[in-house]
């Protein structure tokens, strides 16, 4: 117990620190005062020394913001751009140029600092992005002043930071994001267009204005590519290739339906055309030649060139750099361009749109169009199409649909007599028939139908109350097998009513002939069978595919089929009708040679609402599902654009 009250309590005896014991307590304590106070002194010093060598720099919104120092003064920072207003000027009049989308944002450009390092800003009303230009002299930047640097993206509620490359002395589009306006109830988003050093779009990156989400860029070559590949066929291997086989109404214009496939990460989605198909077979002539598939289906053929560069499977590369266009519409990005080989000689066109979905960025309506000959079908010639030397734009080219579904851009023949008539200048009545509603003073419009067997018993007093002018009766047909003639069983009560009630008539005959001899026997059919009736319209005929069946005049050459309505209308004018030929869109370019054909009466088919058609035609078949009193069923409709 003793011991532990010494540790509390001195006792008076103990003995007590001497003098100079006391003198070294008190000198240590007060040099230990000093020193504290000389490093507090320091410590304030470089403090105002910072202040004072960094100047507090404003943002454009007014807040303050202070750049960092070191101890021997300002840090030391470089910048990517050294004069970043000249930046904002060129995206500002990038940006004032360019298209936008439809209901999108107009993005503009300015200076900003943000923690005292500065950042090229791009906003609209809805949302915000930082490109970074100054940076730390620690931190590395690579040449060409391409940087993975910060890229923030604002919508004013939250901001995102990514890691990105960027330029900021190179295109102006690649930092100009583009707003795209959904129509649906999903957030809009931005995207982003990267560029090669040919100023093409090397790939897209999109970012969800709501949520901030970025999407995983895509590769534009790499997807374009995705969609095509190719194989080098030895010399004179016979192709096989698909024959597309229509009904006797083909539009040219067929149904579409929509398959799926994917390239790497990338679901690509192709609008196609349903059609029935039959086996024929091409001759690959003399030469290697390099065959062409798009989605899957084959294209075309063309030559193989054995000094052009290739890829793993040893086909010609082909490249899509050319001629690229980028436009938007709601929901999608649609890229344009023509489809060259290594030679840099245009192939096709191709086209996409690029969308969004759940799983990312999708490639959907993909579709590709070869440049190609009005003979490329044609069956008594080598399949095998040369490259053009120069692209062709809209005015200059039909879009056909082919053998095996594929899409041929065909050179508008100059020769050939031009339609004064659009698409536009008809317009459906309250009735339902078409009439010629446009400009030109002198082009007047008749009412008419087609009919045969398969409209039955006609009430043509019914008909002609109905507004009906003229009707083009079937006489005829030739089988599609053995090719016999027959006449329509319901030909003499069609001609008897529609004379009795006052409506005009002319006739047609459906054609299955393989020679010149066949043609001019359906001809003296029809000559002697319209003997009884007076005809004031066209004596016409009829060539097509036979639709789900092998026709033996399918495979006709089209100089073959063209020698063949030459024969029959010759005949007919000898005898003193007017004579003439039908086609649609299709057969009148692909199936026949409309430049030795002119002095002949063309009745032109295509059941589009909008077509685009440049050659001449006096009656216009337009509907396959009309109505009209008097007929039970469907019957086509016409339009007549010629006093007979």
């Amino acid at each position: 117990m003793a011991d532990n009250k010494n540790n509390y309590y001195v006792p008076v005896k103990k003995k007590k620190i001497n003098g100079v014991r006391l003198e070294v307590a008190v000198f240590m304590a007060i040099l230990i005062v000093v020193l504290i106070a000389v490093i507090i002194g320091m410590a304030v010093y470089n403090s105002k020394n910072k202040s004072s060598a960094s100047s507090s720099v404003s943002n454009d919104d007014g807040t303050a913001s202070v750049s960092l120092a070191d101890d021997k003064g300002e840090i030391k920072t470089h910048k990517l751009c050294d004069d970043l207003k000249a930046v904002v000027d060129n995206v500002n009049a990038y940006s004032d140029a360019s298209n936008k989308c439809e209901g999108g944002e107009v993005f503009a450009a300015s200076v900003i600092n943000i923690d005292g390092l500065e950042y090229l800003k791009i906003s609209s009303n809805t949302i915000s992005v930082y490109y970074q230009n100054q940076f730390f002299d620690d931190e590395n930047v690579s040449s060409f002043h391409k940087k993975e640097g910060m890229v923030i993206i604002s919508n004013g509620s939250r901001s995102v930071s990514y890691e990105r490359e960027y330029d900021l002395l190179g295109n102006a589009a690649a930092l100009l994001p583009v707003e795209i306006k959904t129509s649906d109830d999903s957030s809009d988003y931005i995207v982003f267009f990267h560029t090669a050093e040919d100023g093409t779009v090397s790939d897209i990156w999109a970012v969800d204005e709501e949520r901030l989400n970025d999407y995983e860029s895509v590769s534009v070559e790499d997807t374009l590519s995705a969609l095509f590949t190719s194989k080098i066929v030895l010399k004179d291997q016979p192709q096989t290739s698909t024959t597309q086989v229509t009904t006797s109404k083909e539009t040219g214009n067929a149904a579409e339906t929509t398959s799926d496939i994917t390239a790497g990460n990338t679901t690509i989605s192709n609008t196609t055309t349903a059609n029935t198909t039959a086996e024929s077979t091409e001759a690959s002539g003399s030469g290697n030649i390099l065959e062409v598939t798009f989605n899957g289906s084959k294209t075309a053929v063309y030559p193989y060139f054995t000094g052009s560069e290739t890829s793993g499977t040893g086909a010609e590369k082909l490249s899509f750099n050319k001629e690229q266009v980028i436009t938007y519409e709601s929901n999608a990005v649609n890229i344009r361009c023509e489809v060259t080989n290594s030679e840099g000689k245009y192939l096709g066109k191709l086209g996409l749109d690029i969308v969004r979905s759940e799983s990312g960025l999708v490639v959907k309506n993909a579709t590709y169009a070869s440049y190609a000959p009005a003979n490329e079908e044609d069956f008594g010639t080598v399949a095998v199409i040369e490259p053009f030397e120069a692209p062709l734009y809209d005015e200059k080219y039909l879009t056909i649909y082919g053998i095996g579904n594929r899409r041929y851009l065909i050179e508008k023949d100059e020769s050939i007599n031009k339609t004064k008539i659009s698409s536009s200048d008809l317009q459906k009545g309250d009735d339902g028939y078409k009439r010629y509603v446009g400009s030109d003073s002198s082009i007047k419009s008749h009412v008419g139908i087609d009919v045969s067997k398969f409209q039955g018993n006609i009430e043509w007093d019914k008909v002609k109350g109905d507004g009906i002018e003229f009707a083009i009766v079937r006489l005829g047909y030739r089988g599609y097998s053995e090719g016999n003639v027959y006449i329509d069983p319901f030909y003499k009560n069609a001609m008897e009513g529609a004379a009795k009630a006052g409506v005009d008539t002319g006739i047609y005959f459906f054609s299955q002939a393989i020679n010149v001899d066949e043609a001019i026997e359906e001809a003296e059919l029809c000559i002697k069978e319209l003997a009884p009736y007076k005809v004031k319209y066209p004596v016409i005929i009829d060539v097509e595919f036979i639709a789900n069946d092998d026709g033996r005049a399918n495979k006709l050459t089209r100089q073959d089929r063209t020698d063949i309505v030459k024969a029959f209308c010759e005949k007919v004018k000898e005898a003193g009708y007017v004579p003439g030929f039908y086609a649609n869109t299709k057969w009148s370019v692909m199936g026949l040679d409309l430049a030795q054909l002119q002095e002949y009466d063309f009745w032109f088919a295509n059941y589009n609402d909008t077509f685009s058609y440049p050659y001449e035609y006096e009656m216009f078949q337009y509907s396959e599902s009309g109505s009209v009193a008097g007929i039970v069923g469907n019957v086509d409709l016409n339009i007549c654009f010629k006093d007979y």
